[in-house]
């Protein structure tokens, strides 16, 4: 069974929306309820591929966890993310503040709808605006630039989702203030103009692109590049960054630098545009630390500057503790080039700002790693030895704020390495291993530890290592990475298992003083 979807609905949809949704059959078991206006399943972006090939796993999906149609069709609107997240309040049966928690942290980064696009939607939510007095009354306001909220529509489908399961909508107020407040920040931050058909059809192809092997997309970046249109666009030049800087990641050193600093360029670009200058600025400086990591000095300093300079006029707009830590990160970075007399006043600005990070939980763990880190090389530089109980104290509060993070843990390990605690530096190597595998960085540090510890035990000093430490050092050793990746690679806590991401000069820079210190 299926039906056409109404008129006042074809509005909201793209051309290439409405004739995709022309060769859609939505099965009865996705249809809605006689009591729920009918709601037709669109492709998120207009796609080449028949709408038919998408409707098969919703109907999987919505099987499993009874959405009804038009949550469907609204997810579909503002987001896939939002049906894969409702699927596991259905299953989960999360209760609606963790729900409404959740939507939001999706919600921060959602973007506004168009006022003619959100009308039709007025005429969907009536049923959820009798759900109690939580509904926020003004949350359906258009800006003074004629966008509506985007929190309210995916509020709308969160809500609706366990209204289902419990009887009732989202009518706590402490509930609902977590979107509510998402919404003020989409409010600001959302693009001030309609969507541009050519970048939402590139994005859904570049998209696309990401799910191939990487030869397949290293091809298909090729084919994208021989023929781009002209276009300046602030949207279109937002695509092409996210292209070239994923291009970069499968290219070695020299193919990558020469991406990256295209995108660096197609910054500058979108930079001129008022609403999208703080992102671009924000980008740019990654860019350039992204840069920094495939040069040498003197280059690598001159991208390290322009990187802070970014952060920093971008944090005297808008202070922000993400932004205060990442100004930390790179006046690290910084002084890890510079002669011993010039380390003052950059590792002072790392420490300010450090300290101004570590204020949000969030921010905490890579604050301390930068207050380590500016420690570190203030007494690699230094005579007296105060330094190194300071450095302890840092490595106990940065083992309670980061036990994971495979950085903190080489940073740690080299802390103790200093301080001829090898066994608890071997240790934190080895937990380094089992989460991230046996990277060059970690065997370096490791290596340099018992190269120490045995030197140490033929001395008498103090007894030889392990016979257990010793077996899962050449354990990692023996699984290390067959390949070595291009220079300035490791792991990082919220990349996939098996991903490298691009090793800081900073992190090179230590591991050096390390081993130079270990031989």
């Amino acid at each position: 069974m299926s039906r056409k979807p109404p008129t006042q609905l074809l509005s909201i949809l793209s051309l290439p929306q409405q004739a995709a949704l022309a060769r859609v059959h939505v099965p009865a078991a996705v249809a809605t309820t006689p009591a729920t206006p009918w709601l037709p399943l669109s492709l998120p972006l207009p796609s080449t591929q028949p709408a038919t090939a998408f409707v098969a796993p919703v109907h999987n999906i919505s099987a499993r966890s009874t959405l009804k149609g038009w949550h469907l069709w609204l997810a579909s609107l503002l987001g896939m993310d939002l049906l894969a997240l409702i699927f596991v309040i259905r299953q989960t049966r999360m209760d609606r503040a963790d729900a409404c928690r959740a939507a939001a942290a999706l919600t921060a980064h959602a973007p506004a709808v168009p006022a003619e696009r959100a009308e039709p939607l007025l005429w969907i939510s009536q049923p959820m605006r009798t759900c109690g007095p939580g509904v926020p009354a003004h949350a359906m306001d258009l800006t003074e630039d004629g966008f509506a909220h985007a929190a309210f529509l995916r509020w709308l489908l969160i809500g609706a989702s366990v209204g289902d399961q419990s009887g009732a909508g989202l009518n706590e107020p402490d509930a609902v203030a977590p979107v509510v407040h998402a919404g003020d920040v989409v409010a600001t931050r959302a693009p001030r103009e309609p969507v541009l058909p050519a970048a939402a059809a590139l994005r859904q192809q570049f998209a696309q692109i990401m799910r191939l092997s990487q030869p397949s997309r290293l091809l298909a970046f090729r084919a994208l590049q021989e023929s781009p249109p002209d276009n300046t666009h602030p949207q279109w030049l937002d695509v092409w960054i996210d292209i070239l800087t994923a291009w970069a990641g499968d290219l070695p050193a020299h193919a990558a630098l020469a991406r990256y600093l295209h995108a660096a360029q197609l910054c500058t670009q979108l930079a001129a545009v008022p609403h999208w200058r703080d992102d671009a600025q924000w980008r740019h400086a990654m860019l350039a630390r992204r840069c920094a990591e495939l040069t040498e000095p003197p280059d690598r300093a001159r991208h390290l500057h322009l990187a802070g300079e970014l952060l920093d006029a971008l944090y005297q707009r808008k202070p922000d503790a993400s932004l205060a830590c990442a100004i930390a990160e790179v006046a690290c970075e910084r002084a890890a080039l510079l002669p011993p007399e010039e380390l003052g006043d950059v590792c002072s600005h790392a420490l300010v700002h450090a300290f101004m990070a570590e204020a949000d939980d969030s921010q905490k763990a890579g604050a301390l790693r930068c207050r380590l880190t500016a420690q570190r090389l203030h007494d690699a530089v230094s005579e007296s030895g105060a330094g190194s109980e300071l450095a302890l104290r840092l490595v106990t509060q940065l083992k309670d704020a980061a036990p994971d993070d495979p950085v903190a843990l080489i940073q740690m390990a080299a802390v103790y390495l200093d301080d001829d605690d090898l066994a608890a530096a071997s240790q934190c190597c080895e937990q380094a291993w089992r989460v991230c595998g046996a990277t060059p960085e970690i065997l370096s540090v490791w290596q340099a530890i018992f190269a120490r510890w045995n030197t140490l035990a033929q001395q008498g000093a103090m007894s030889a290592p392990s016979a257990d430490s010793v077996r899962r050092y050449r354990v990692a050793h023996a699984t290390r990475t067959a390949v070595p990746p291009r220079k300035g690679s490791t792991c990082h806590e919220h990349d996939p298992p098996g991903h490298r991401r691009p090793l800081t000069p900073l992190d090179d820079a230590l591991r050096h003083r390390v081993s130079h210190a270990a031989g």
